[in-house]
């Protein structure tokens, strides 16, 4: 089934990153400590990498798959990102391919563990879509821009439903309106 570039932004590229934030804001809205929820915040965490790798290998890979994707999305060129460069190698094995794990270092960089990066791939990636909107023919950058502005608003709702602060994946510091300032994540 062949897709214009419009329609595989709309279904499938739209469906991951829908995906990806709706995944990140469950994640931020329940801390470890709810202990009668740790394996919906477990399994939100392992559901935001997995959308989270995808785009990152959409947007950032140069193998023949992401290629062909962003052709048909009409980008020629892959983007940049430093989180995906860094992270690369541990959301593959630690978060996606049990045939390995067992046999990798734990996914530690610079004293920060995997599991703490959900909502900084979740901004990168935000981010990575608004360059992908003013990168791409009009026609695909329109459909990019109204489900991006779709997607946030939902999680927007969704962490107002959930009694979170305001949270917004769009704005550079989505929890910028947090109490406290930091994220109830640990830092390591």
């Amino acid at each position: 089934m062949a897709q214009d570039g419009p329609t595989f932004a709309r279904t499938h590229v739209a469906h991951a990153f829908n995906c990806m934030i709706g995944a990140a804001t469950l994640w931020v809205a329940n801390p470890p400590e709810s202990e009668s929820i740790w394996r919906l915040n477990w399994t939100a965490e392992y559901a935001a990498f997995a959308h989270q790798r995808a785009l990152y290998e959409l947007f950032c890979d140069d193998e023949t798959g992401a290629r062909r994707g962003r052709e048909l999305l009409g980008l020629d060129d892959s983007l940049g990102s430093d989180p995906w460069r860094i992270w690369r190698q541990h959301l593959n094995t630690a978060a996606l391919h049990l045939h390995g794990r067992w046999s990798e270092r734990d996914p530690v960089v610079d004293d920060e563990h995997l599991k703490n990066q959900v909502a900084m791939f979740a901004c990168d990636i935000v981010g990575l879509w608004s360059d992908l909107e003013s990168l791409t023919p009009a026609d695909v950058s329109a459909v990019l821009k109204r489900t991006r502005l779709a997607v946030i608003g939902q999680a927007r709702r969704a962490a107002d439903d959930l009694g979170l602060p305001p949270l917004d994946w769009s704005a550079p510091e989505p929890f910028a309106a947090w109490e406290g300032g930091p994220k109830w994540w640990p830092r390591s």
